[in-house]
């Protein structure tokens, strides 16, 4: 008999739409006038971006499985880190 990880739906729609969210905030921040990023950084974050989107364009909310939720939440937790180390210390000038 094996189990199977059924995780509330509402936790994984709630992950998703603040993936999302950070997602678009991070790419409107690169784009900003005026915020002028190191390009290491600058590539660092594209990287996370990507890593997120294509996360989220894999999702199939109905058979995630307990890895395939904690596989996003890491993604999400570096880019949200990533995101907010690299964009205070680089403010619109």
């Amino acid at each position: 008999m094996s189990l199977t990880f059924n995780p509330n739906a509402e936790q994984i729609v709630l992950l998703i739409t603040e993936s999302e969210n950070l997602l678009k905030k991070t790419q409107a921040a690169l784009k900003e006038p005026g915020r002028y990023i190191d390009l290491t950084c600058k590539l660092m974050l594209r990287d996370d971006c990507s890593a997120l989107k294509k996360k989220l364009k894999k999702i199939r909310p109905e058979k995630m499985t307990e890895k395939d939720v904690e596989d996003l939440r890491l993604t999400f937790e570096r880019l949200k880190t990533t995101s907010e180390n690299i964009l205070n210390l680089y403010p619109v000038q």
